[in-house]
């Protein structure tokens, strides 16, 4: 790992864990270190990290005007999101504000600090036969109508809402909306009006999204996850029975394992202190999953992350699928067409 990703990835492990940053090395390549964190979707939290030393003006400059944006957005957002969310409740839908606008106005330190494009909603299952009736009452034309949920737009904030938590067929029966939808806590943000999911249920709700519909492809999703993580009070054990039993331990504690690998929190301490096992993964998988990240990526790191995405498949049903998706026309063509990915 080249000195500017080291450095990223010491700056986003003090982030999470709230220390001080240690001073840029005189010989970093702020370019290069741009180009990277802009990609991760989190150079908002190199300039805040590094406050306090000198960036090179065109750097600092250019990133002032961004959180600018993302300050101005957040805003809005806010404010639709409380709208749409006491309107819904209102109607008699329960509905929790779910990963980026949750964790923005909760777990980070300024909402500038995480960017978003939209506001991902959770509501019941059954809602989905109301929303039609809620959106014509309240004036809303949905943006789009698909398989699991219904997008809309509220004073320009692009909202998701969704009736099911995960959209893939072979997963999408493990998590029980209305289970989460009942352990919903309020969000302090919005003075208990507004309700996010219960941590254990957000950590895992993160996990989840991040590996089974991204792949784990930005460093974002990843520094939500370790500051969930790090969290006072998680019951690690009803995280444990809840993975075993919706059958996908394999690919939540491989992403626990990555986040670790990458950011150093003291995950593995924190398990075992709970009374249960670190899962140990083989170095050249974590790499695998490294390397698109900071842009080192290979044909060989796909093969890797591919194969592994059968090896996490924990029943005969979703290994099949799996293997279906694999060898279908899109999943070929990442192969054939592969780029590898600038050092």
């Amino acid at each position: 790992m080249c000195v500017e990703k080291k450095y990223l990835c010491g700056l986003l492990g003090d982030f999470i864990k709230q220390v001080p940053a240690p001073a840029p090395p005189g010989h970093l390549d702020w370019g290069r270190l741009e180009q990277v964190a802009g990609r991760n979707l989190v150079m908002p939290i190199v300039c805040h990290m590094t406050q306090n030393f000198p960036l090179p003006e065109a750097v600092g400059r250019r990133w002032k005007n961004h959180q600018i944006g993302i300050e101005l957005f957040h805003a809005r957002a806010h404010a639709a999101t409380t709208w749409l969310c006491e309107a819904l409740e209102q109607a008699g839908i329960p509905v929790v504000v779910m990963r980026g606008m949750a964790l923005a106005q909760g777990r980070y330190p300024s909402p500038s600090l995480r960017p978003m494009v939209d506001v991902d909603l959770l509501v019941p299952p059954a809602a989905r036969f109301a929303l039609p009736a809620f959106f014509r009452d309240h004036g809303l034309n949905p943006v789009k109508m698909l398989r699991s949920q219904f997008v809309c737009q509220v004073n320009g904030v692009v909202f998701e809402i969704h009736w099911s938590f995960l959209t893939p067929k072979r997963y999408r029966q493990a998590v029980d909306a209305n289970l989460w939808l009942g352990d919903r806590r309020p969000l302090p943000a919005w003075g208990g009006k507004v309700f996010g999911l219960a941590p254990e249920h957000e950590l895992v709700a993160l996990v989840c999204h991040a590996f089974i519909h991204h792949e784990l492809d930005t460093l974002l999703s990843l520094v939500d996850i370790g500051l969930v993580s790090q969290g006072d009070n998680l019951n690690w054990r009803a995280i444990w029975t809840w993975c075993s039993q919706a059958s996908l331990s394999r690919l939540f504690w491989f992403t626990l394992a990555l986040v670790e690998w990458l950011f150093h929190l003291g995950l593995p301490e924190t398990i075992v202190q709970a009374g249960l096992p670190w899962a140990d993964f083989p170095t050249r998988r974590l790499q695998a999953y490294e390397a698109p990240l900071l842009a080192t990526d290979t044909r060989a790191d796909l093969f890797h992350r591919q194969l592994h995405l059968l090896q996490v498949a924990e029943t005969p049903a979703i290994k099949f699928r799996q293997v279906l998706r694999l060898f279908n026309m899109d999943q070929l063509g990442r192969l054939v067409s592969f780029k590898p990915g600038a050092s």
